[in-house]
Parts: C-alpha cells; sequence; structure tokens
C-alpha cells in the first residue's frame, strides 16, 4: 500500500523537473512579432498576404504572399532577425492579366468575372460570347489550356 502511494509521487517529480525542458524546446511567439513579421513583409514588396502563421517547431512565421506579378508565394520570416527565407516556391499559375490576355487573344473578349482561386487544377473564367449567351471559361493552371462551358 505504501509503494502505491510512492508511485504517483516519484512521477509528479520527474514531470516537474522534465517539463521546463520539454516547454523551452518550443518556441513561442512573443507580443508584436506577427506585425514586425507583417511590416517586414510590405517593406519588401508583398503587400497582399493572404495568410501567415507562426510555426511553434521552427520560432518563424511562414506567410502565403502575392508578388509584384501577382503570383503566389510562400515565404518565411524570422522577426526578429528580419532574415526572410527565399520562397519555397513559385506556384505554379497564371495571373489575371494573363488570363485575360490569353482568353481575348483567342477570341473572348467581353469577359466579365476571372476567379484566380484555384478549382482543382482550373481557374473559372465567365464570359458572354458575341449572342450575349454566358459561357464558363475554364484555364488550366500549368498550360493555360482553355475548356469552353456553355451554361
Amino acid at each position: 500500500m505504501k509503494n502505491l502511494k510512492l508511485v504517483p509521487m516519484l512521477l509528479g517529480t520527474v514531470l516537474m523537473f522534465t517539463s521546463p525542458f520539454v516547454l523551452a524546446a518550443t518556441p513561442k511567439s512573443q507580443p508584436g512579432q506577427m506585425l514586425k513579421a507583417l511590416v517586414f513583409l510590405q517593406s519588401k514588396g508583398y503587400i497582399i498576404v493572404k495568410k501567415i502563421e507562426f510555426q511553434k517547431d521552427s520560432g518563424i512565421y511562414k506567410a502565403n504572399v502575392v508578388n509584384a506579378e501577382g503570383k503566389s508565394l510562400e515565404i518565411k520570416v524570422n522577426p526578429e532577425t528580419g532574415e526572410m527565407q527565399k520562397p519555397e516556391e513559385d506556384i505554379t499559375g497564371w495571373t489575371a492579366i494573363q488570363i485575360a490576355k490569353k482568353l481575348e487573344d483567342a477570341g473572348y473578349n467581353n469577359i466579365y468575372e476571372i476567379n484566380t482561386q484555384l478549382l482543382g487544377h482550373q481557374y473559372d473564367v465567365k464570359v458572354l460570347d458575341d449572342s450575349g449567351q454566358e459561357l464558363n471559361i475554364k484555364v488550366d493552371v500549368e498550360s493555360g489550356n482553355i475548356t469552353k462551358i456553355a451554361n
């Protein structure tokens, strides 16, 4: 019976001494760090931030941003040092301007909506044909191939 009382005490003692090390291994976001990261991104020309989140494992912020050409990028920022890791990769895709030019070159001149949010592997574009009929155009993200769907 005496040994049964000792087990919780020993376990509690072990946890008491080891928990600071476990907690110290996980970086925490400091007050004002999010704002610092956003200001740093803005100073580098990344005005549009789609999403930014603190990475507990590395202590840095990961941001999905839009560059001057309209391309989405993933950038990692250390707000303490101002270090910005090179974008992992430019997310494959076309900008709204590129899509509009491609469609106009293909004869679709009355474009009234371009949705550059990915819908699978396609962008969704709405146009009116010469007779005023609404068409739903799909543009392949990688190739730029156009698929016409009548509504």
